[in-house]
C-alpha cells in the first residue's frame, strides 16, 4: 500500500526534477538583463580566444600582410623596418595603396607598449571586440529582437575569417567596425554621425564607401514599405537624409586625410591621394586568373575557395606524422558560407512581401557590398578575405533562419554545435 501510494508522487518528484532546469531556462532566458549577459560573455570569451596570439612563442613572427602593416607603422615612427619598408623614409607611410588611419593606430600601439606582437596586434583585438557590440547595435537598430542581436554578434564570433583578422595587425577588422558604427548610426536616425563614422572607416580602409551605396539600396527598399506615422518619413525626407550622410562621408574622408597625409605622407591634398590609390587597385591585373594561386575571383568567395594559409608551423609527432603546431587559415566558417545564399534568398523575399526592415537591411549590405567587388574586380587581383566588408549581412540574414521564424528551435542547437564545431576545427593553435 505505502509503496502503492508514494509511485505516483515519485514520479511527479522525479517528472519535476527534469522540467526545473528547463523552467530556470526559460526564466533566465526572459529577464531583461539575459541578452546583454549573453553579449558581454560573448565578448568576453572572444577577446579571451584572440588574446593568446599575443604571447604564445609561436606566434611571435608577423603573420601574412603583418609584414606590410606592422614594418609600415615602424616606418612611420621612424623606426627600423624590415622588407618590404627597409629602405622607406622614414616617418612616411610606406604603404600609399591604403589611407593610413589603421597604421597610424598601429604605430602608436607599438610607441606605447613596445615593437612585439603585442604592441601590433592590440588595436585588431580592441576593434574585433568593439564589432561584436556594433554588430548588436545594428541588429536593435534596424528593428530586430534583442536575441536576434545576439545570435548575429555569435556567428561573428564563430567565424574562422573574422576571428583571425580580429587578431592580427591588419586593415579589415578596422573598416569593419566603423562600417557596423556607420550604418547602426544611421538606422537610428542620426545620418550626420553616420556619415563621420562612414568617413573615418575610409581612412583605414577605402571600401567603408560601399556603406553609402549599402544605404541607398536601404532607402529603395524602405520606400516601398509601409509608410509610418511620422511625416519624416516621404520621400523628401530620406533624400534629405541619405544626401546629409553622404556629404559628411565625403567632408570627413577628405578633412581627416587631408591631416593624416601632413602628418605621415608626402601627398600634397586628399584628392591626389584617394587618385593614387584608385588608380594602383585598379591598375593590378591577375597574372593567374582562374589558375592556381591565392587570389580569387568574387564568385568564388561564395564557395569558400581559394582558402589562404597566412601562417604555418608543423610538428613532428612520436610517431613521425607531421601536423599542425599553428595554423592560421583566411577562411569563412563553412557553416556560415553555405547558408548566405538561402539566407539572402529568404531576406529578399520577406524584405519584398513582408517589408521587413531587418531584411532589407540584409538585402542591402550584401548587394552594396559584394557587387562592387564584382563589377570592378574583373580581372583584378583579390582575395577570399575581401569577404570581411560582406560577412555583416550575412551573419545577420544567417541569424534570422534560425529565429523561429523559418526552423525550430531544435535546428538552432543543432547549428549552435556546428559552430562551435568549426570554431575549435579552424581554431589557429593547435595542441
Amino acid at each position: 500500500m505505502t509503496l502503492e501510494a508514494t509511485s505516483p508522487e515519485m514520479a511527479e518528484r522525479s517528472n519535476a526534477r527534469w522540467r526545473s532546469p528547463a523552467r530556470l531556462l526559460r526564466r533566465v532566458f526572459t529577464k531583461r538583463w539575459a541578452p546583454f549577459a549573453a553579449l558581454a560573455l560573448l565578448s568576453i570569451l572572444s577577446l579571451g580566444a584572440r588574446v593568446p596570439w599575443v604571447f604564445d612563442s609561436r606566434t611571435q613572427s608577423p603573420v601574412f600582410d603583418e609584414v606590410y602593416y606592422v614594418n609600415a607603422a615602424r616606418v612611420i615612427l621612424g623606426h627600423p623596418a624590415q622588407p618590404p619598408y627597409s629602405q622607406a623614409t622614414p616617418r612616411k607611410d610606406p604603404n600609399e595603396e591604403h589611407p593610413p588611419l589603421a597604421k597610424i593606430l598601429i604605430a602608436g600601439s607599438i610607441w606605447a607598449l613596445g615593437d612585439r606582437p603585442l604592441g601590433w596586434r592590440v588595436p585588431s583585438l580592441a576593434f574585433g571586440t568593439a564589432a561584436i557590440l556594433a554588430m548588436f547595435w545594428l541588429v536593435r537598430s534596424a528593428g530586430g529582437s534583442e536575441w536576434l542581436a545576439v545570435g548575429s554578434s555569435a556567428i561573428l564570433v564563430a567565424d574562422n575569417l573574422f576571428l583571425v583578422h580580429s587578431g592580427i595587425a591588419t586593415l579589415d577588422i578596422f573598416v569593419v567596425f566603423f562600417m557596423l558604427v556607420g550604418a547602426a548610426l544611421y538606422l537610428s536616425d542620426h545620418p550626420i554621425a553616420a556619415g563621420v563614422a562612414i568617413g573615418v572607416g575610409a581612412c583605414t580602409k577605402t571600401v567603408s564607401l560601399y556603406l553609402i551605396l549599402v544605404l541607398l539600396l536601404y532607402e529603395i527598399l524602405a520606400f516601398r514599405g509601409r509608410p509610418r506615422a511620422n511625416h519624416d518619413d516621404g520621400p523628401g525626407a530620406r533624400i534629405g537624409r541619405l544626401a546629409g550622410c553622404t556629404a559628411c562621408t565625403v567632408t570627413s574622408y577628405l578633412g581627416l586625410l587631408w591631416i593624416l597625409d601632413r602628418m605621415v605622407s608626402t601627398f600634397k591634398d586628399p584628392v591626389s591621394h584617394t587618385s593614387y590609390m584608385v588608380g594602383y587597385h585598379t591598375r593590378i591585373l591577375d597574372p593567374n586568373l582562374g589558375g592556381p594561386g591565392i587570389t580569387s575571383s568574387p564568385w568564388q568567395w561564395l564557395f569558400n575557395q581559394r582558402p589562404i594559409p597566412y601562417y604555418t608551423l608543423v610538428k613532428t609527432v612520436g610517431n613521425g606524422q607531421r601536423r599542425y603546431a599553428v595554423f592560421f587559415l583566411g577562411k569563412i566558417s563553412p557553416f556560415v558560407i553555405w547558408l548566405a545564399v538561402p539566407a539572402f534568398v529568404l531576406a529578399a523575399i520577406a524584405a519584398w512581401r513582408q517589408r521587413d526592415r531587418l531584411s532589407m537591411v540584409v538585402v542591402a549590405w550584401c548587394v552594396g557590398t559584394y557587387v562592387p567587388f564584382v563589377v570592378l574586380g574583373r580581372q583584378h587581383i583579390s582575395y577570399l578575405y575581401y569577404m570581411l566588408s560582406v560577412l555583416p549581412g550575412i551573419y545577420i540574414g544567417v541569424a534570422r533562419l534560425f529565429s523561429g521564424r523559418y526552423l525550430p528551435k531544435a535546428f538552432t542547437v543543432v547549428y549552435a554545435l556546428a559552430l562551435l564545431y568549426g570554431f575549435q576545427e579552424f581554431y589557429p593553435l593547435k595542441a
